[in-house]
């Protein structure tokens, strides 16, 4: 009986770690950081009339992320917008260490946004304190990348 029960609990503690799998991963896997800002970029070619309006809205929905990041709230992260890079992604006129760093400040939008909605759904009380972490931490990269990001686009269209 005490093999029997040895056993059940060796494959039950195997379940378990099988089934928290990817929660213990993450906890395990360090975040991305942001690549180190680059010099400014600039231009040889001017914006054009098309891409202008698209560097624009960028610009105005970075702001609007990082005014939100400032003020955090539970509320705060699934209302960050990235429609406007999406739309902009396009535009060759955006140098690739700008593009890149562009892509790691949305990338980590997307992930904490993606964290939150995954979290809607635990039943009140659970502990979620490892994934408000993580939301976090992504915010804060983003965050810290913004400013620089910023410059370096107004740079684009002077």
């Amino acid at each position: 009986m005490a093999v029997l029960l040895t056993v059940a609990t060796v494959l039950g503690g195997l379940a378990a770690l099988w089934y928290f799998w990817d929660k213990i991963h993450a906890w395990l896997r360090p975040t991305p950081s942001a690549p180190a800002p680059a010099a400014p970029p600039t231009p040889a070619v001017p914006a054009t009339t098309t891409d202008r309006p698209l560097i624009e809205n960028l610009i105005a929905e970075l702001i609007h992320n990082r005014a939100l990041m400032d003020r955090r709230s539970n509320a705060s992260t699934p209302a960050l917008r990235d429609e406007a890079w999406s739309a902009a992604h396009t535009v060759g006129l955006i140098p690739t260490p700008l593009r890149t760093r562009l892509n790691t400040i949305y990338a980590n939008i997307r992930s904490a946004k993606d964290i939150h909605r995954s979290i809607e759904a635990v039943p009140m009380g659970a502990d979620t304190m490892p994934e408000q972490i993580r939301i976090e931490q992504h915010l804060d990269v983003a965050v810290g990348a913004i400013p620089s990001t910023v410059a370096d686009l107004r740079g684009l269209l002077s």
